[in-house]
C-alpha cells in the first residue's frame, strides 16, 4: 500500500514499521513517531487492521526520496 512519507524522514527498504488506524487514515510509526500516512485506504483494510488488535507490522518494500512515498507491505488475516 502506498504511503506518503513525512518531510525529513528517510525509510530503509526492509525496515519494519507499525501501521495503525487513525480516523479514516493509516499511520506508519517508527517507535512513537509518525513517519508516513495513507489517506482513504479501503474500508476492508481498516476493518482488518482493527480486527488485528488495532495494528499490523509492515515492511518497507520501496522508498522514494524524490516523491516522498513508500510502498509498505503487510499481510492481513481475513
Amino acid at each position: 500500500m502506498l504511503f506518503e512519507v513525512q518531510d525529513g524522514v528517510t525509510l530503509t527498504e526492509g525496515e519494519h514499521l507499525v501501521v495503525q488506524v487513525s480516523g479514516a487514515t493509516l499511520v506508519a510509526l517508527r517507535g512513537h513517531d509518525v513517519v508516513a500516512t495513507a489517506g482513504n485506504p479501503p474500508e476492508s483494510v481498516i476493518t482488518a487492521i482493527r480486527r488485528a488488535k488495532g495494528y499490523v507490522v509492515a515492511r518497507v518494500a520501496r522508498f522514494s526520496a524524490v516523491s516522498r512515498t513508500a510502498d509498505l507491505a503487510f499481510r492481513l488475516q481475513q
